[in-house]
């Protein structure tokens, strides 16, 4: 395949690692819960119907290349942004929207790695985000504290969106900043009441934020 062909069709994907595939050296991070973000080229699967299947880019191909893997990660980001998505838009008690994405041809839940670009706006807090299909992504602008206030809501949803589905991912809980997605390590203990464990630099964040 030629450089410029093999470039054009890369993409990033969330992966369950249970499901193995990735190789010993993907070009890829883990983002808890079970999940890692993954560099991927699209292909032309076999398969009646033309549908893609991706193929996992590993670090020592992209060294054969001659190619740096952050070049390669951000070439991927944005060529996801010729993918179609549908986004819709709910009112929530927080005062901000509660977004729900899917996509309509390739699995859109990488794009959760995008969530300011799919969203059109600047998220300088981040946002809280679950991923429960491998074609779907739910997103919750930070704000305030208050937003904290959703997540058993989230966590609730996304275990709907997970019934059912031929492709589930998972009902664990991230914060998306810059492009970059990690576990906040929630525990829902009940309808209203959770227990998180998160980073520094997520603590670093919350402490800045108003309480409403």
């Amino acid at each position: 395949m030629r450089p410029e062909v093999r470039d054009a069709q890369l993409s990033l994907i969330i992966s369950r690692q249970q499901d193995g595939g990735l190789g010993s050296d993907p070009v890829a991070y883990d983002i808890g819960e079970g999940l890692s973000a993954v560099l991927v080229v699209k292909a032309e699967s076999r398969r009646r119907g033309g549908s893609h299947e991706a193929m996992t880019v590993a670090q020592h191909a992209a060294a054969q290349w001659g190619a740096d893997p952050g070049a390669l990660w951000q070439r991927a980001l944005a060529n996801m942004r010729q993918d179609k998505l549908n986004i819709r838009a709910f009112d929530t008690n927080v005062g901000v929207k509660m977004h729900v994405v899917n996509g309509t041809g390739w699995p859109a839940v990488g794009q959760a790695l995008r969530v300011e670009e799919v969203l059109g706006t600047s998220l300088p807090n981040g946002a809280i985000v679950t991923l429960p299909t491998n074609n779907s992504f739910i997103a919750l602008p930070i704000q305030s504290r208050q937003a904290l206030n959703m997540i058993p809501f989230l966590v609730q949803t996304s275990r709907q969106l997970m019934k059912g589905d031929p492709a589930p991912m998972s009902d664990g809980v991230f914060w998306y900043s810059r492009g970059r997605l990690e576990s906040m390590g929630v525990t829902l203990k009940s309808d209203q009441d959770f227990g998180m464990r998160f980073s520094g630099t997520f603590k670093q964040m919350l402490d800045s934020l108003p309480q409403s």
